[in-house]
């Protein structure tokens, strides 16, 4: 029934969920480059092997300041704007799947 009678929604949840995807892959591909032994986001990468959002905030407020570290800073600072982006586009497909799921009740339900 989505297929049929929502298909342009459908289609925007897909998309949202696409962009959600490719975000975690440039996650991976920044975590498998730098997050390595002795890698610039190795202190922010989590026992699941995950790169973690409040460890980053940690890292950037712990070497704020430090000209030394500044390639780690900006590596840090693309892996925030990387995982709020991710975030956002998980959270517009999940808020758009339950608008969806809501419309097709209701167009049973009538």
């Amino acid at each position: 029934m989505i297929a049929r009678y929502f298909a342009t929604e459908q289609a925007a949840i897909e998309e949202l969920e696409a962009e959600a995807a490719a975000l975690a892959q440039k996650l991976e591909e920044l975590k498998e480059e730098h997050g390595g032994e002795e890698g610039l986001l190795e202190a922010v990468v989590d026992e699941k092997g995950d790169i973690a959002r409040a460890a980053v905030l940690e890292r950037l407020l712990e070497t704020k300041g430090d000209a030394e570290v500044e390639d780690e800073r900006r590596l840090l600072t693309d892996c925030l704007d990387l995982l709020e982006r991710e975030s956002a586009a998980n959270k517009r497909a999940k808020d758009a799947q339950k608008e969806l799921e809501g419309k097709s009740l209701r167009s049973t339900a009538s």
